[in-house]
Formats: C-alpha cells, sequence, structure tokens
C-alpha cells in the first residue's frame, strides 16, 4: 500500500493522508526517485527546475540541445521548451539545457527554437535559416 509523508514529519496512513489532502486549500505534487528519494518532477506552479532534474538533463543531453553548439549542459541555463507562463510545466518533458547566449537569443529575438523528437533544437531565424541536425557521430 502506498504511503505518504507531510515534510519534514513520518510516513502517514492512507486515510489521514486522504483526510488531510480533502481539507488542504493548496497543495503541491511531487514526484520522487523510489531508489534515492529525490525530486524528479514537480507541480507546475515550480518554476525552478530541482538539483536532481538539472543533473539528469545535463547527463542526457551533454551539451546544450542547439544545432552544433558545443557547451557542455552542466554550464547551460535550463530553458523551459514550452514557456512557463504559456503553461508549460517544470518537468523533464519541457526542460531542455540552452547555454547562456542561446538563452538569450531564445528570449530577446524572434529566432523560433523548436525541440525535435530526438531533444536537439532546431533554430529558425527571422531571415528563414534552418538550421541542421547535428551529425549523428
Amino acid at each position: 500500500m502506498e504511503q505518504a509523508s507531510i515534510v519534514g514529519g513520518d510516513t502517514i496512513d492512507p486515510l489521514t493522508a486522504r483526510q488531510l489532502f480533502l481539507e488542504a486549500k493548496t497543495f503541491r505534487r511531487l514526484i520522487t526517485d523510489p531508489v534515492q528519494g529525490v525530486v524528479l518532477d514537480m507541480d507546475r506552479r515550480c518554476y525552478r527546475p530541482t538539483r536532481a532534474q538539472r543533473e539528469w538533463i545535463a547527463v542526457r543531453h551533454g551539451t546544450c540541445s542547439r544545432d552544433g553548439c558545443t557547451r557542455l549542459a552542466v554550464d547551460a541555463d535550463i530553458d523551459h521548451d514550452r514557456p512557463w507562463r504559456e503553461g508549460g510545466e517544470t518537468n523533464l518533458a519541457n526542460l531542455r539545457p540552452l547555454c547562456p547566449r542561446d538563452h538569450a537569443h531564445r528570449h530577446r529575438t524572434r529566432a523560433v527554437f523548436r525541440t525535435r523528437s530526438d531533444r536537439t533544437v532546431e533554430v529558425t531565424t527571422p531571415t528563414g535559416f534552418v538550421s541542421d541536425a547535428p551529425p549523428p557521430f
């Protein structure tokens, strides 16, 4: 049977958890790694990614996700593919690493950054130039 816990407290039985949930004015959903117990995904109200999310994104991508950029993902900004202010969630499916330069370009220019299915980012400039996919090696 699933167990619930209160921040800073011990586990509680399902009946107590259900009652607290029904009486709560607000709550926050967390998805945790069952092995390490670190937070992987959070409720939409959280804008900033967790340390665990940042680390996973850095491992998954290795470098900035924009075509041709070789800056390390560990040094990158974490960008919401669908902007948070437009309903984008702070979860692994919506987050990607962009180096500070590319992140600034995305928000300060009219260039369009589009995430492909392989999680790389294609850029289309206002003049119509479209970046190429990186080589497969």
